[in-house]
């Protein structure tokens, strides 16, 4: 009779994840998958794609608000299908990354921008949202300047920020989750 050794291994395709159930993947200890469900870019309080590269002179006198573009990311600890709740681990949100991709090959490439100590903890099937700087002022200021150099300081350009988002489980792993948004660069009056 002959022995057969090795290992089964299983594929689950879940919203858009490989998953092998071997057991030594971090999504297999937690029983999660960290997911992000919506990036909605804001700037001074408004919902908007739109970003002011340039800091103008208001009719007053004054200079309009200039401050970097943040943005509100929904996430969720998604149970992976056949997992109980009562099983699965907790993550806690560490870290991003942004890389900027002009949508234009003309156009400039920007630098990636990364942050961490965020801090959400999300139990197994739980949602939370997060702020992050989704355009600091340095990569505006950036652009900006390259914009003048190539001569075009008068249009709209356009750059997906492709933000990764990382969290560390309970074991000590990670999980990331990816998503991207459009952005619309470009003079935008804010003296309103």
């Amino acid at each position: 009779m002959k022995k057969l050794s090795g290992f089964l291994v299983i594929l689950f395709f879940v919203g858009g994840y490989i998953l092998t159930s071997c057991g030594t993947s971090p999504e297999d200890k937690t029983g999660t998958l960290l997911v992000i469900h919506s990036i909605t870019p804001t700037y001074n309080g408004n919902d908007t794609n739109d970003v002011d590269i340039y800091q103008d002179q208001c009719a007053d006198g004054s200079k309009e608000k200039f401050m970097k573009h943040d943005a509100k990311v929904e996430l969720e600890n998604r149970l992976i299908p056949g997992v109980q709740k009562e099983i699965a681990g907790w993550v806690k949100i560490e870290k991003y990354q942004i890389q900027y991709k002009p949508l234009d090959s003309t156009l400039p490439s920007l630098p990636s921008v990364s942050f961490s100590s965020l801090g959400l903890l999300l139990g197994p099937g739980d949602t939370g949202e997060i702020e992050i700087d989704l355009v600091p002022i340095d990569i505006k200021l950036e652009l900006a300047q390259d914009l003048v150099t190539l001569g075009k300081t008068n249009t709209v350009v356009h750059y997906d920020a492709v933000v990764t988002i990382w969290a560390k489980t309970e074991f000590g792993d990670y999980l990331n989750a990816t998503q991207s948004v459009t952005l619309n660069f470009a003079d935008y009056d804010n003296c309103k």
